[in-house]
């Protein structure tokens, strides 16, 4: 018989509460408009299709994609750095742009940085007001913020812009940051 350790009791106790707190959920009191079986939300699940991006712009794109979808997000987060440097510079910005930040936006939101993804999704809406995924990510991230009536907002701007993308419910606290 192992003898008791008061450390590994609390320390059960404290796993304990946690998992039993984690079943007994307090999302539908705080988002009574999620349903129970609301699907996760991961931000590489939901790429935003490939833009006009001309020649170079396009590989290279094509690199950072690749790298999102290997997981390597340091290398892509290096990479899309410099690429958002190097567009921000160029006089009229790409098509290109609005994609990165939205690109870079789902990279700091799986980095557990949804504040800069945050910045990422403004600008790329500021850019091109018409691009939905910045709606659709920025969505998501309101709502990992707790920000309810933001995120209803950017729901309701994306819906009209591509409805069939913004009608599936995510749940509030996503499976897709690591």
């Amino acid at each position: 018989m192992l003898p008791r350790h008061p450390v590994r009791l609390k320390l059960a106790v404290v796993l304990a509460t946690v998992v039993f707190v984690g079943c007994v959920s307090s999302d539908e009191r705080s988002f009574p408009d999620i349903p129970l079986a609301a699907a996760q939300y991961d931000p590489m699940d939901h790429f935003p299709p490939s833009s006009d991006a001309d020649g170079q712009s396009a590989t290279e794109l094509a690199e950072i994609r690749s790298l999102l979808r290997d997981r390597q997000f340091s290398p892509a987060l290096e990479e899309l750095d410099r690429q958002i440097s190097a567009q921000r510079g160029s006089e009229p910005p790409s098509l290109a742009l609005p994609q990165l930040l939205v690109l870079r936006g789902m990279t700091r939101f799986k980095l557990h940085n949804p504040k800069g993804a945050l910045a990422d999704y403004d600008e790329a809406i500021s850019l091109d007001g018409a691009y939905w995924p910045a709606y659709f990510h920025r969505w998501q991230c309101q709502l990992e913020l707790g920000d309810r009536p933001a995120a209803s907002a950017d729901r309701e701007a994306g819906r009209k812009l591509a409805p069939e993308k913004f009608d599936r419910d995510y749940d509030p606290h996503p499976a897709g940051m690591i």
